[in-house]
């Protein structure tokens, strides 16, 4: 009989964990996405996460569909390395990334990807900054405007393309 309370306390425990392990993963993605309304409405909250993550996963299905691309019809055809950096930086789980590893990720070469880095960045759509960590490195993240614009293109994407 002993053993059937505790067995009720532990998942009691483990419920309450859960519950706070769900809010401090809620708090930290605000924090993660910048969210505009983060802490005013639960509710509004909740929407705007389901809404960013949705987002996100489609932007990660557009870098994928852009590889498959060129993989059949080859790089040249279709170049567009400004819209692949935005795409990175927005579906990347990291808030900031090296200018290297962008040009990894991007299928142009790297002097390409370092001139349209520089155009997002006048257009207000990255910032760039010294690494702290490495002097001899940049990195680039996309701002708030980018996060409101790359919103606004997935919020207005047909259904049909999900």
């Amino acid at each position: 009989m002993n053993d059937n309370r505790n067995f009720g306390r532990d998942r009691a425990d483990k419920s309450a964990d859960a519950v706070r392990s769900a809010a401090d993963e809620r708090e930290m993605a605000f924090q993660l996405f910048q969210l505009p309304h983060a802490r005013e409405d639960p509710a509004s909250q909740t929407a705007d996460l389901a809404a960013r993550l949705r987002f996100i996963e489609l932007a990660r299905g557009e870098l994928t569909n852009r590889r498959r691309r060129i993989g059949i019809f080859g790089a040249t055809m279709f170049g567009e390395p400004g819209w692949e950096v935005l795409l990175t930086l927005y579906a990347s789980d990291s808030r900031h990334l090296t200018i290297a590893r962008i040009s990894k990720t991007v299928t142009a070469s790297w002097s390409s990807t370092l001139r349209w880095i520089e155009q997002l960045d006048e257009t207000g759509m990255v910032t760039r900054e010294p690494n702290p960590t490495d002097r001899r490195s940049v990195l680039v993240a996309i701002t708030p405007k980018g996060v409101r614009a790359l919103d606004l293109y997935f919020s207005q994407m047909p259904k049909s393309e999900e």
